[in-house]
């Protein structure tokens, strides 16, 4: 699924972290899927927590019906003080920083079983 947002983020660093395991396609899809769903929790949340309060509703029934229109960034953009678009982006990078240490990690201890 796209989002209208999908521009600020960018994760393909973790793909490219992920192709290092040669993972079988369906569980590399299983963990994208994953990555992308915490994301999208993520960012929604930061939207929520700057947008006020009363335009909850619209944005979510917008949100809802057309999640890759454009008009809901114009939309924030109008609505919220602050900036949205620096606060998705610094929200991804801290999610997609986040991932990559866990994925690190993983090969860390995966290397050190892989070498008992």
């Amino acid at each position: 699924m796209t989002y209208f947002y999908d521009h600020l983020v960018v994760l393909e660093e973790i793909t490219s972290e992920l192709d290092v395991y040669g993972l079988p396609d369906d569980e590399r899809a299983e963990i994208l899927g994953l990555v992308h769903h915490t994301t999208h929790q993520h960012l929604l949340n930061v939207i929520l927590n700057h947008l006020p309060r009363e335009h909850h509703e619209n944005f979510l029934t917008r949100f809802q019906s057309a999640p890759a229109d454009p008009e809901l960034l114009a939309f924030l953009k109008k609505e919220i003080r602050s900036d949205i678009e620096s606060e998705i982006k610094i929200q991804a990078k801290k999610i997609k920083a986040e991932i990559l240490a866990e994925i690190t990690k993983s090969k860390s201890m995966w290397t050190l079983s892989g070498s008992s």
